[in-house]
């Protein structure tokens, strides 16, 4: 564990060591949790949370960008919140629609680690949850200048549940981020 988070940390910082432009970002996510065992599939009502974190792009090739991010997040269902250090990374399309404002598409993994958990959730071996979350995030938005405002789907595909159910997190997030 330790070797993949410093190993993760040196792509992260060198990532944005180099990137053409960085920023802030924050929002609100619409989270839910999909749990399936015992015969039947349910989720849990929605809970609203939030992320906060840093971006980055590096330019790829004329309209493709390299766009990783380091957040901190909020996910789960309507009384159980889990918080995560998550780290996308995502392959984007920028297109201008006028000058200085581009609409983009973006898509690419997830890894998150679980820092935190309410209810008496616990990470960890022989515990409630696992620490690792992994997925695949779908994205849009437009930015204006130096402000982006988004649109992102996280469809969490790791089991994150230690029991007989399988539980997988869902997460709708509206963002809005600074480019500096």
């Amino acid at each position: 564990m330790k070797k993949l988070f410093f190993t993760v940390s040196l792509l992260l910082v060198c990532t944005f060591s180099f990137a053409q432009q960085y920023g802030i970002k924050g929002g609100l996510n619409f989270s839910t949790l999909t749990s399936s065992g015992n015969g039947g599939t349910f989720s849990t009502d929605t809970r609203t949370c939030f992320q906060i974190g840093f971006m980055a792009d590096y330019n790829l090739s004329n309209n493709l960008y390299f766009s990783p991010e380091l957040l901190f997040m909020e996910k789960g269902g309507n009384d159980q919140g889990i918080e995560y250090i998550q780290i996308p990374l995502h392959l984007t399309a920028k297109y201008g629609i006028s000058r200085g404002t581009n609409f983009f598409l973006k898509t690419g993994p997830f890894f998150a680690v679980g820092v935190s958990a309410d209810n008496g959730l616990e990470f960890g071996s022989n515990r409630d949850l696992t620490q690792m979350d992994f997925g695949w995030d779908f994205g849009t938005g437009v930015e204006i200048g130096k402000v982006q405002l988004g649109y992102n789907f996280g469809l969490g595909l790791t089991n994150i549940s230690q029991y007989d159910e399988t539980v997988k997190t869902r997460v709708h997030s509206l963002t809005i981020g600074f480019f500096f």
